[in-house]
């Protein structure tokens, strides 16, 4: 199996639950986790990223990420109860809206000690990165991918950089509004 080009800068990649889903619906996982230090939240491993649907037979694919998990093939971290209310409670002022998984993911985000990239492709997720000061440690996965993965696989819109861009640059529009009321 051929590996990404890899990122250099980034020490370990923090994946929000879509991305998990959509990577595994579009056959690239096994190259994403074997190219990356690869880390899911707890929510998002044992709550949110599940199953898929296949999308040629819509069949429910199961995945198996806990045999990943300890294989040493993906890495599991977490954020404390505080550390959650503690951050839910400052998007909370500006209207943020997050799934459980997104709100830990940024948790662990703020709260890291080496450097990671959160990689989503949610508009919520990002507005978080961007109301926390974290917009430079999230990524798209078409960055992530590569141009040569994304030719060849395609992507749906919300995954590509520019939606990813687009989307911190209205985030940041809406804080200044937010913050100046």
């Amino acid at each position: 199996m051929a590996l990404l080009k890899r990122d250099t800068r980034v020490k370990f990649l923090l994946l929000d639950a879509d991305v998990v889903i959509y990577a595994h619906r579009l056959g690239v996982w096994d190259k994403l986790t074997a190219s990356y230090k690869t880390a899911l939240v707890s929510t998002v491993l044992r709550d949110e990223a599940s199953f898929y649907e296949d999308p040629d037979t819509d069949a429910r694919i199961w995945m198996v990420l806990g045999k990943e998990l300890a294989a040493g093939k993906i890495h599991e971290v977490s954020a404390t109860v505080r550390q959650q209310e503690e951050v839910r409670n400052q998007l909370l002022r500006l209207d943020v809206d997050l799934d459980p998984g997104e709100l830990e993911a940024l948790t662990v985000l703020k709260h890291a000690k080496e450097k990671c990239n959160f990689c989503t492709g949610d508009f919520g997720a990002v507005r978080g990165l961007v109301y926390l000061g974290l917009s430079d440690r999230g990524t798209s996965l078409e960055k992530v991918l590569g141009a040569s993965v994304v030719r060849r696989t395609g992507l749906e819109a919300q995954f590509t950089e520019r939606a990813f861009q687009l989307r911190v640059r209205t985030a940041r529009v809406e804080y200044v509004q937010k913050v100046n009321l």
